[in-house]
């Protein structure tokens, strides 16, 4: 359907690609040319979402710090209002806030300009709707229409291609076809007819350069937040609720330097400390990633240097937070979604948390056992976590929290947004609340069980056809398992395959699982005795072994 080049630029719900040069062997595809012709599939996919013409569209743009940013955003706003959009420039932005631009501004769309936490020669476009982030078919569709124009005109090509053309049947489920097929013939219709429009003269003449409106929604972002802090935490100086506490944030020169003094500062906490606050798209510091152990580690050493009550770290565009208590001690994976689950149910008593499939079996018994809730695994992909808490949601479940270990954590009451500021702010009240009562966030969540150890090993496939590969592996480890003595398949495992191993064969756990986009399969060890992941891996290799197409 897609061919090798747009593939390579889907990257599951986003569009990423390298944007600039740098990095040896890394060629450029994501080039303001391309940026252009996806800007302008976008636009008409908006069209027939919303059913207005493009005069009538209203839609934001914004962009995290990397160096290929500015230039992208010129082409993405300069595309827009070539078309009779009205644009909001947002400039420097995180992702979270670009989506709430459809919600307080109204906006009909949204991109963001980012590629998360991936390297500066990186880039990407994301796009909003007042639904939320777009799905995996809708980014299909739009780089599909860019592939069939980008050397045509629209209007040249459109009114004799059919997406039979392009869509190979036997490779797609008859359902998945018949959505591409019916979104795929409204846009094309939708987009002779604006072309039309145009050819006639009858869209009304315009100065491009009027429909870009320069606006800092950040500010109105910043002050929810600190809006929310005030009321949450109801201090006597109402104004000030932080004074006297000393929070530093890291933004591993990001987009998030704007939480210490846009968000922090002004509610009187003291800020001192913090770390790489300045946007620079290199990152010259670290990777911008809650995940990177550079990055945690640098938050760590803030804390302690500082004699800091807490810190908190973002990725590059903010839509994923983690966090480290007075300690020294991460607050992150295992640990933030425990904090989270215990915020989320506190009011939704029994609810159900979502998480990712690498959950460890001590946040289960957390969440179920201590917290009285329900924990609900599911595939990896913070996409996928959230549009399963919502489906829970819609047919009854009550369920606050969609979080992955990575550090996407969407909660109902923000719209099922993945935002690292807003996770982060609700930890910072959750702090300052406790300690009105004498106790911590350690505290909080002193329950909870963590492995002694534990490990991931990727496992490259070198078939091909990686996924029907990956999957039969799947379904040999399935069968495998069942002949083993001390395994026990998992009653929730979603993705993949999750074995729980008794005290004689490693006392822990284990989950290969295919990777969302990549020929990849990752095995996710944890044990609960020192030693006990050696003692688990090597009777995964023993199968492992008989896998010609994995590269061990």
């Amino acid at each position: 359907m897609l061919n090798d080049f747009y593939s390579r630029l889907k990257s599951g719900t986003d569009i990423r690609g390298v944007a600039t040069e740098g990095v040896p062997g890394e060629n450029v595809n994501l080039t303001l040319d391309t940026c252009k012709n996806i800007t302008e599939s976008f636009a008409y996919w908006l069209c027939e979402k919303t059913d207005k013409k493009t005069d009538e569209l209203c839609i934001s743009v914004g962009r995290d710090s990397r160096v290929s940013g500015p230039n992208i955003a010129k082409t993405v706003t300069n595309t827009l209002a070539e078309m009779g959009i009205k644009v909001l420039d947002c400039g420097l932005a995180s992702t979270p806030s670009m989506f709430m631009t459809t919600v307080d501004l109204e906006c009909d769309g949204a991109i963001q300009i980012t590629a998360s936490h991936h390297p500066f020669n990186r880039n990407g476009l994301k796009f909003f709707t007042r639904d939320g982030g777009l799905e995996s078919e809708d980014i299909e569709i739009i780089l599909l229409f860019t592939q069939i124009c980008e050397k045509s005109n629209y209007d040249d090509i459109l009114p004799s291609l059919e997406i039979s053309d392009l869509i190979h049947i036997n490779n797609m489920s008859n359902t998945r076809v018949d959505v591409l097929q019916n979104k795929f013939n409204r846009v094309k219709t939708l987009s002779q007819t604006l072309n039309t429009d145009i050819d006639n003269g009858l869209l009304p003449e315009y100065s491009f350069k009027k429909k870009i409106i320069p606006t800092d929604y950040m500010s109105t972002y910043c002050e929810r937040l600190r809006n929310m802090i005030k009321s949450e935490v109801n201090a006597e100086d109402y104004d000030h609720p932080l004074k006297g506490f000393k929070i530093v944030v890291d933004a591993g020169n990001g987009a998030g330097g704007f939480y210490a003094d846009k968000v922090l500062e002004p509610l009187g906490a003291d800020t001192t400390g913090s770390r790489y606050l300045e946007p620079d798209g290199m990152f010259p510091n670290h990777v911008p990633n809650p995940e990177n152990k550079e990055a945690m580690k640098s938050i760590c050493e803030a804390v302690l240097e500082s004699n800091a009550d807490m810190g908190v770290i973002f990725d590059t565009d903010v839509d994923r937070g983690g966090a480290v208590d007075k300690s020294g001690n991460e607050i992150n994976r295992n640990r933030l979604v425990a904090c989270a689950a215990a915020i989320a149910l506190e009011g939704n008593e029994g609810g159900t948390i979502v998480t990712d499939s690498i959950t460890s079996d001590g946040l289960k018994e957390f969440i179920e056992q201590t917290l009285g809730g329900k924990h609900h695994r599911f595939k990896r992909g913070y996409k996928n976590v959230i549009n399963e808490a919502i489906r829970l949601n819609n047919v009854g479940i009550n369920c606050p929290l969609a979080i992955e270990t990575s550090g996407h954590a969407a909660m109902r009451e923000n719209y099922f947004l993945d935002d690292g500021a807003y996770l982060c702010t609700k930890l910072i009240i959750k702090m300052a609340k406790l300690k009105k009562e004498g106790k911590t966030l350690e505290e909080y969540i002193s329950h909870l069980k963590e492995a002694k150890e534990e490990n991931e090993v990727r496992y490259k496939i070198t078939e091909k056809n990686f996924r029907s590969y990956g999957e039969s592996v799947i379904e040999k480890l399935n069968e495998y398992a069942l002949t083993q003595d001390g395994w026990t398949l998992a009653d929730d495992s979603r993705e993949g395959v999750r074995v729980s191993l008794d005290k004689d064969h490693g006392n822990g756990w284990f989950l290969l699982r295919l990777s969302v986009h990549d020929p990849i399969m990752p095995l996710n060890i944890e044990s609960n005795d020192i030693g006990g992941v050696d003692i688990i891996m090597e009777q995964v290799k023993k199968f492992i072994s008989t896998c010609d197409g994995l590269e061990l």
